[in-house]
């Protein structure tokens, strides 16, 4: 495969729509792709973000100019940045038997507050959807210079999807690798009693009044997690990844560039 450059001085290479799985669709089987932005020049293999935008759980195509600026940040420190295409319309004949018998077993436990669209078949076969990313990851990501370790992150309702994966995906019989961590903007968990504390590293920002995406799962889930870092910020605009209105991009993007490195180096 032809990786073209991206951004020369950020060095800056991606392949455009990586398959990575085929699943059901509406009685097919469909290719589902990613855009994949990786380190031009690798002096040891790159943990991968993978990057569920606040349109993941739309029929939207994804945009390579959305993630364009992260991928440029990231990829400069030896980061890639994968943004998936999922399947946003499929429905309960999409999903294995087994894993509708586990959704229906634990919607007992879904939190009052959570957006019923985190919840439905079609958000369930996205959240099939990147475990069979980070499943192709471990078991192909060498070929592309990936060191195999991984962060979740997202913006409302993708982040919200994020935690279905890292939180919900061994409850409903997914299969995937375990995540460093997960990245979340104004976002939420349908389950957070699923959540186990000291296994997983989480960063949230999250504006209090946010009536989107009510802030209750994610304070429980922070309570009494030392690796848990939520910060609760009055100025934050729903789904922007900076703590205030004047932050900059570049500041913003940043953090998460340090935060996933510090992540992936311990």
């Amino acid at each position: 495969m032809t990786l073209s450059p991206l951004n020369k001085p950020a060095g800056t290479r991606k392949a455009r729509h990586l398959p990575f799985a085929q699943k059901p669709q509406g009685g097919a089987m469909v290719a589902l792709t990613t855009e994949l932005f990786m380190p031009k020049t690798v002096d040891c293999p790159a943990p991968l973000l993978i990057w569920l935008g606040a349109d993941a759980l739309s029929d939207r195509a994804v945009n390579p100019k959305g993630p364009q600026r992260l991928a440029e940040i990231l990829t400069r420190k030896g980061v890639a940045l994968a943004a998936p295409r999922l399947r946003t319309t499929a429905e309960e004949a999409d999903l294995p038997d087994a894993t509708i018998e586990a959704l229906s077993r634990l919607a007992p436990q879904k939190d009052p507050s959570a957006d019923p669209d985190l919840c439905n078949f079609a958000a369930i076969a996205a959240t099939e959807d990147v475990c069979a990313l980070m499943e192709f990851v471990a078991r192909k990501g060498a070929e592309f210079g990936l060191s195999g370790q991984i962060v979740l992150a997202g913006a409302s309702m993708g982040a919200g999807l994020a935690f279905n994966v890292a939180v919900a995906a061994p409850h409903l019989g997914l299969k995937r690798p375990d995540p460093v961590g997960v990245l979340s903007y104004s976002g939420t968990c349908a389950w957070p009693s699923l959540y186990e504390p000291d296994r997983l590293r989480v960063f949230a920002l999250h504006n209090p009044t946010d009536t989107r995406m009510p802030i209750g799962p994610i304070r429980a889930m922070a309570d009494g997690d030392p690796l848990f870092e939520l910060v609760e910020s009055m100025e934050q605009a729903h789904g922007s990844l900076g703590l205030w209105p004047e932050e900059t991009a570049l500041q913003a993007l940043t953090r998460i560039q340090t935060r996933v490195m510090n992540w992936c180096a311990d």
